[in-house]
């Protein structure tokens, strides 16, 4: 094990080289999620846990790590893209609609359109938001389970980085784990409920990653760049959470670049293994709020 964690850390800092561009943005938000953190070492172990959670996935995952550098990262399975450039404008058009659908959900339009139309547009929207609509013309276009990333791969690796979060997480601030409150409040089925329930929502959310970094990958012939911008905007449909909880927009554009580090990880999961199991259990599993600090 030690030997792959070995190989994993080469194969990562090769990529960390060849691709400036992503490595400096990276390095920007990291240095701003520890510099507003209102708990300096709680971001820091947060930020640590992702690399972490990073080598370890790496390290468990079975494929041959021989992918050509700047097309894929080190061993990920390619997925199969027929048209990027159509289906990247497609996907995004789809998510246009997801997220004024979103905020209607949320009554930010109240009063400024007829009733009708917002209804429309939720309708619309949650279709889109949750994947339904894309999911429906990926299967027309021919694609099949193993090309959307559902293939049963890469479980090991996604309980490894679950077990490496919470202990992360435990360990740093345990009063503050929502896992911890929810037990001390003796909420057992909601808990219960909230970890073995499979989410509609986690569910779309990687398919929305995992559909718009495959297709930027192709379009670019870069991954990581695919990579790390088809986790921007699912960290950004997260703002209207936060506003409609009370928070202001500065505040909740705060929130959402705080979660990008933990959604990187997920998407360096499926980037991975080819499957989009793993960060399915991951996020499903994500109850330790270590993402918060």
């Amino acid at each position: 094990m030690l030997s792959r964690l070995f190989a994993a850390l080469h194969r990562r800092t090769a990529d960390v080289r060849a691709h400036p561009l992503v490595t400096w943005t990276l390095l920007a938000l990291a240095t701003w999620i520890v510099t507003v953190a209102s708990d300096k070492p709680k971001a820091i172990a947060y930020l640590a846990a992702c690399i972490v959670c990073a080598l370890v996935a790496d390290a468990l995952t079975s494929q041959p790590a021989d992918g050509k550098r700047g097309e894929t990262t080190a061993g990920e399975p390619r997925l199969r893209v027929e048209s990027p450039r159509t289906e990247f404008l497609v996907l995004c058009a789809f998510a246009a609609f997801a997220a004024p659908g979103m905020y209607a959900g949320f009554g930010v339009f109240d009063g400024l359109a007829p009733r009708p139309l917002l209804v429309a547009l939720r309708i619309v929207g949650l279709l889109c938001l949750m994947q339904v609509v894309p999911i429906l013309w990926l299967v027309i276009r021919s694609y099949r389970a193993p090309a959307l990333g559902l293939r049963w791969t890469g479980v090991r690796a996604a309980l490894a980085c679950v077990a490496v979060v919470a202990v992360t997480a435990l360990s740093v601030d345990l009063d503050d784990a929502p896992i911890v409150k929810g037990a001390r409040a003796g909420a057992w089925t909601e808990l219960a409920l909230l970890v073995a329930l499979p989410s509609l929502q986690v569910f779309a959310e990687e398919v929305l990653r995992l559909t718009l970094q495959t297709r930027i990958a192709a379009l670019t012939k870069n991954a990581a760049l695919g990579w790390l911008l088809a986790t921007l905007p699912w960290a950004l449909l997260h703002i209207p959470k936060w506003i409609d909880n009370g928070d202001p927009l500065e505040g909740a554009l705060g929130g959402a670049l705080r979660i990008v580090p933990i959604g990187l990880m997920w998407g360096f999961l499926t980037w991975r293994t080819g499957s989009i199991v793993p960060a399915l259990l991951a996020h499903q599993l994500n109850v330790f709020g270590l993402q918060n600090p």
